[in-house]
């Protein structure tokens, strides 16, 4: 989970929502697996916003690899930026 504050959170939630919807009517859901469709969407929001990922929810201390990476360790950034 992010750390964000309550209008940052409400901004990224709409934008996030409103991509969902919309992946949902594309073959998204049947070509890539759920947890890299949500890590795609998440960055978008932030890509969007103008948010960069540092620090979340329980980040281990010393990891210092990009924040995708701790969901799904085998992605990188060509495979989330050609999904979206």
């Amino acid at each position: 989970m992010l750390k964000l504050d309550n209008c940052t959170s409400a901004l990224a939630m709409n934008i996030l929502g409103n991509c969902v919807v919309c992946s949902l009517c594309t073959t998204l859901s049947v070509e890539w697996e759920p947890d890299l469709i949500a890590i795609s969407l998440l960055y978008l929001s932030c890509r969007l916003m103008k948010f960069k990922v540092d620090n979340w929810v329980d980040k281990p201390a010393g990891y210092t690899d990009k924040w995708y990476k701790f969901f799904v360790s085998d992605v990188n950034l060509n495979i989330i930026e050609s999904e979206l």
